[in-house]
């Protein structure tokens, strides 16, 4: 079950939130407990379910909920039956059919504050004490804290190394292309490039 918020400021639907939702299903299936363990049949296998509760619309369709399951691409009606699902639940959404009580817990996660106590339902007041609960655990409050900051501190090292790799490809790109035009011979190059003339010359014939 995955949460999905904008940041503060933020468009309803953050580009890179839509952009990035499938390819994260790939990493939640990896990591689902219902994975078969070393050894163990296939019969064991339980069906899989990934959920995400969106504060915006993901698909902009404006659906309360988006369902999916791996079906043919040549056959419509052909489904795979992997048991594997991913659900999509848009707070904001406004088209096809859900329960009063889903609707009062999607309004819930849209604006928790301010939701009147005499619309919340039994479920939602659960999940209100136990949110109240964690707010008022010092214990909780730091290891949110230090996840989110590794969380943080994760991406922002992804940033720096794609930077440095774009910078890095950029000089032999221009290093190559110096070559190329004659202004540069393989030797200074690869030198400047902290490569064996060897390697250089493989990077040119790539190119």
């Amino acid at each position: 079950l995955t949460r999905c918020f904008p940041a503060a400021g933020a468009s309803p639907c953050p580009t890179h939130l839509c952009r990035y939702l499938p390819l994260k299903l790939t990493t939640l299936r990896r990591c689902s407990p219902a994975a078969l363990k070393k050894a163990q049949d296939y019969s064991k296998l339980r069906p899989t379910y990934v959920i995400f509760i969106c504060t915006f619309d993901p698909f902009g369709r404006d659906q309360y909920h988006y369902s999916f399951e791996n079906r043919c691409a040549e056959v419509e009606d052909l489904k795979l039956g992997d048991e594997s699902y991913k659900l999509f639940f848009n707070a904001t959404g406004h088209k096809g059919e859900i329960s009063e009580e889903l609707k009062a817990l999607l309004n819930y996660f849209l604006n928790p504050e301010q939701m009147p106590e005499g619309e919340k339902t039994d479920l939602v007041k659960k999940i209100d004490d136990i949110v109240d609960f964690a707010n008022r655990d010092n214990d909780w409050r730091r290891g949110y804290m230090t996840y989110v900051q590794a969380q943080m501190d994760a991406r922002n090292e992804g940033i720096a190394i794609g930077k440095a790799r774009g910078r890095t490809e950029g000089a032999l790109q221009m290093l190559t292309g110096l070559v190329r035009d004659g202004v540069l011979s393989i030797q200074e190059a690869s030198k400047r490039a902290n490569m064996s003339e060897k390697e250089f010359a493989a990077l040119i014939a790539v190119q």
